[in-house]
């Protein structure tokens, strides 16, 4: 006799295609309708019961069985350049392959000839202060979680402005 929980299933498999950005801590408390969301401990990913019609509300936490693929993006690694003359905020986006940004270097030409490492400021952007990077045609080399690196050299020409954004080599 089936249990409780798997009565209040959606009948059939369900092909549901999913992005994360960033796992969410754990949440063991018990489902309510202030938060009406379904939760998996161990992944701790909320999908919004009014989003996916996946189990009857009174189902409670729902197991879900899932497997990572690889991200097929659009054009290359997109690069929007903000901050302030000694603070530099680049964020990342449409980045393919694993997806999931580890770690981000910028390098100029003049005067920032090396790679230099920049910090995890909040989801995908990516600070590094008291480098002066204005008026040096900015590379970018990106690191993913599977350890594939993609290197964008000379994306932002030597003239380019904070607010601008730039397109980069993306993972195949």
């Amino acid at each position: 006799m089936p249990s409780v929980e798997s009565q209040n299933l959606a009948s059939g498999e369900m092909l549901m295609p999913l992005s994360m950005e960033k796992p969410m801590p754990p949440d063991y408390g018990p489902v309510t309708p202030v938060n009406g969301a379904i939760r998996h401990a161990s992944i701790s990913t909320w999908l919004t019961q009014h989003s996916f019609r996946i189990a009857q509300y009174k189902a409670g936490i729902v197991p879900v069985q899932y497997r990572r693929v690889a991200c097929k993006k659009k054009g290359g690694i997109k690069f929007r350049v903000n901050g302030r003359r000694d603070l530099t905020v680049v964020l990342v986006w449409n980045v393919g392959g694993a997806g999931d940004v580890e770690s981000v270097w910028v390098k100029g030409e003049k005067n920032v000839k090396l790679w230099r490492k920049m910090k995890r400021k909040l989801g995908q952007s990516w600070e590094i202060d008291g480098v002066v990077l204005a008026g040096e045609s900015l590379s970018f080399r990106v690191q993913t979680s599977d350890g594939r690196t993609s290197t964008s050299m000379r994306v932002a020409p030597n003239n380019w402005r904070f607010g601008q954004t730039f397109q980069g080599t993306n993972f195949k």
